[in-house]
């Protein structure tokens, strides 16, 4: 495993804005997961992402093959390593809720995640969970690329 500080966790919806091509989201995911698949940051998530992103836009058809071969490879991506959630998981995210604002058991997944793998932060695009603070570890809006991409072509 990398150092702590290259090391993160990511929310769902982080994969989801990137997928949706969300606007004043996407940028910051892309480049946050430019940053995972160059290698300059261990990106994680618990297992439960690829049940959270099967419906990544209210248009996607889940049955669609096309739409579930382009969202598996995402998901099995060297770059996005995935933990099964299993009881110690559980117990700390029951413990998340019990002490911060992560009021679901889904989203304190993610936060216990990053106490398995030793991370600092759980990017996000949901609110509450920008708001956890738990044994060290924050939520956080994507920061935007370390290696900025710069258009020096101009329009």
């Amino acid at each position: 495993m990398a150092d702590r500080s290259s090391r993160a966790v990511v929310d769902a919806s982080v994969l989801i804005a990137h997928l949706n091509r969300e606007e004043g989201r996407f940028d910051k995911s892309r480049e946050l997961l430019t940053d995972a698949e160059a290698g300059r940051l261990d990106l994680w998530a618990p297992m439960v992402i690829q049940v959270e992103v099967t419906r990544w836009s209210k248009d996607a058809d889940p049955t669609d093959p096309e739409g579930r071969a382009r969202l598996d490879a995402f998901l099995e991506s060297d770059w996005l390593h995935v933990v099964e959630v299993d009881r110690r998981m559980a117990r700390i995210a029951r413990d998340v809720v019990a002490k911060t604002s992560a009021k679901t058991g889904v989203d304190a997944l993610y936060v216990a995640t990053a106490v398995i793998v030793e991370a600092r932060t759980v990017y996000t695009w949901d609110d509450r969970l920008q708001t956890v603070s738990y044994e060290g570890i924050a939520g956080a809006e994507p920061p935007g690329a370390t290696e900025p991409q710069l258009d020096l072509e101009g329009p």
